[in-house]
């Protein structure tokens, strides 16, 4: 479980005009990127992106076009690598610090992502986005503190009962309850081992939701 940061979009220096394809051929490396992307050509908006920034690996425009892509496409190293880029050569961009904050925190970096958002504040104080980006952070943290605290707390009661199903059962239904389906599998798996056979409370348990039209949960379920 996690609240939504947003990002702010790279700013398109697109023209109002039709670019024939003569003078489209005639630009710079990047400068079709913008168009390419609002036309949905991804694949070749990134490849304008990255010429331009071989040409010029100080380009933060074409940069930071390409990490929102990066981003969008679920990317996340790779958009934070070029977000970080901006940032060497212009520290004071609002812009990449906000977007740099979000990709944090999707990463689960919850110190560096309000670092982020507390850096463009500093540069524009009144930044409404930025700020309400910083207290979702901020409770994204302890969202992910308290789901450590409850998984290190039913590892350690699994762990003192190695022998006992039920144990291990309510460690499986902590990992599926925070999203960590393969954690959660793996951990039903031993608790059946083990000797835990209400199949009919499992098909109906809530903290298995997630679990529900999962091939290996089916298949587990049909075991007996």
């Amino acid at each position: 479980m996690r609240l939504a940061l947003y990002t702010l979009a790279a700013l398109l220096a697109l023209g109002a005009g039709t670019v024939c394809a003569a003078d489209e051929a005639e630009k710079e490396p990047g400068t079709r990127g913008p168009e390419l992307m609002r036309q949905g050509k991804t694949s070749e908006a990134i490849d304008e992106f990255l010429k331009a920034i071989d040409l010029n690996p100080k380009d933060t425009t074409s940069r930071l076009h390409l990490a929102t892509i990066y981003e969008r496409e679920g990317r996340v190293d790779e958009a934070a690598y070029h977000y970080e880029k901006v940032l060497k050569v212009d520290p004071r961009n609002v812009t990449a610090h906000n977007n740099l904050g979000v990709v944090y925190d999707r990463k689960g970096l919850s110190e560096q992502a309000r670092g982020e958002f507390e850096a463009a504040l500093d540069v524009d104080p009144q930044n409404a986005l930025a700020a309400k980006n910083l207290e979702t952070a901020k409770k994204n943290q302890s969202i992910r503190e308290e789901r450590e605290r409850q998984i290190a707390a039913a590892r350690q009661a699994a762990e003192a009962k190695p022998e006992k199903a039920g144990a291990f059962y309510a460690l499986a239904r902590t990992y599926a309850f925070y999203g960590d389906n393969q954690q959660a599998l793996a951990t039903l798996e031993k608790a059946v081992r083990l000797g835990f056979n209400d199949l009919a409370y499992m098909k109906v348990d809530a903290a298995l939701e997630g679990l529900r039209n999962d091939p290996d949960f089916q298949r587990l379920l049909a075991r007996k």
